[in-house]
């Protein structure tokens, strides 16, 4: 982690989140809206209960095999993109990420991947009632299968340009990522913003123990 005088820039290279999920996640906190989100404010998560971890890069996951990528429904996301174009090609992509929330919540178990143009910048946007606009880019509601899991990573890198950037605008949030579901996985993205306490924030269950663990 990188910081300077004005932001506090996290960068997850290839950071493959499954890892972390060998348990289910039902009990991993309050879900009070429909689409599975955790209202409870992150301010009040209390230090003693986060765990901090490096996670600059993913171990060495077996590869998705070629007959389930085959199953899999890819949405792509540019900053000159279009939240009403069909989001399923590099020539018509998607804009938002309170879009990407909405596709994660109402994946179920279809295969689903999310890419995000490398170099561009996208906002987190923030409503308070607002289903989407988390402030975050949020992984919960989606049932991804160990076998065909939740990627999230970048399309049209360069040499210059390999990662997407997210930041976000709201004030209350302490991470940029927070991940509820198993099976997901997320490659490439640099996370930058002044206010944030970890890029990501994972929670996830182990026994009858709930564990939040912030990815620095």
């Amino acid at each position: 982690m990188r910081k300077s005088k004005a932001k506090k820039r996290i960068v997850s290279a290839a950071l493959a989140l499954s890892a972390f999920f060998a348990l289910p996640l039902s009990a991993c906190g309050k879900k009070d809206d429909e689409n599975g989100g955790n209202v409870t404010p992150s301010e009040e998560i209390k230090a003693e209960d986060v765990e901090y971890m490096a996670a600059s890069s993913a171990p060495d996951y077996p590869a998705i095999s070629e007959e389930n990528e085959a199953k899999y429904v890819t949405y792509y996301f540019a900053a000159d993109g279009n939240d009403e174009a069909a989001g399923t090609s590099e020539s018509a992509p998607l804009k938002s990420v309170a879009k990407a929330n909405e596709i994660i919540a109402n994946a179920g178990e279809t295969p689903t991947k999310l890419l995000f143009k490398a170099g561009d910048t996208f906002v987190c946007e923030y409503e308070e009632k607002h289903a989407y606009k988390k402030g975050e880019l949020l992984f919960a509601g989606h049932s991804a299968k160990e076998e065909t899991p939740f990627v999230v990573g970048v399309y049209a890198k360069t040499e210059e340009n390999r990662r997407a950037i997210l930041t976000s605008e709201a004030t209350a949030v302490s991470e940029i990522v927070r991940i509820r579901e198993s099976n997901t996985r997320v490659f490439d993205l640099e996370l930058t913003d002044e206010k944030i306490k970890a890029g990501v924030r994972i929670y996830s269950e182990q026994g009858t123990e709930t564990k939040k663990r912030a990815a620095q």
